[in-house]
């Protein structure tokens, strides 16, 4: 893959994550989760998005992708972790979660390089 595929891979893997989490910040709201879980969504929602953002404006910060790879694996596991077998939230959590950290961690192997600085010859 080249550095323009790289790069536009990255933006739209960043793009999707940023939805998603807008998406977990929503999504209590149209399922009227119960306050525990809406406080999780609402929370990692937040931390997603800003994730997100964080990488979609400074490639090189591959590390917003990574922790948004933490964070996915959290949503899948945080149901069963506080007991929110509602089936919607259930199901919700654990398909945004696969979703976040599989991008996230895709997007955080897209290593942005850096300007190439310009070296002085004499």
């Amino acid at each position: 893959m080249d550095k323009e595929q790289a790069r536009t891979t990255a933006r739209s893997l960043g793009i999707i994550n940023l939805i998603l989490g807008i998406w977990l910040i929503l999504s209590p709201f149209i399922f009227s989760y119960e306050s525990g879980a809406m406080t999780n969504s609402i929370v990692l929602g937040i931390v997603v998005a800003i994730l997100a953002i964080i990488r979609l404006s400074a490639p090189s910060q591959t590390w917003a992708s990574w922790l948004n790879g933490i964070a996915g694996l959290w949503l899948i596991v945080s149901p069963f972790i506080f007991g929110f077998m509602q089936t919607a939230l259930l199901w919700d959590q654990i398909i945004v979660g696969i979703v976040v950290a599989v991008l996230g961690f895709w997007n955080g192997t897209l290593a942005m390089p850096m300007k190439p600085t310009h070296h002085i010859t004499q």
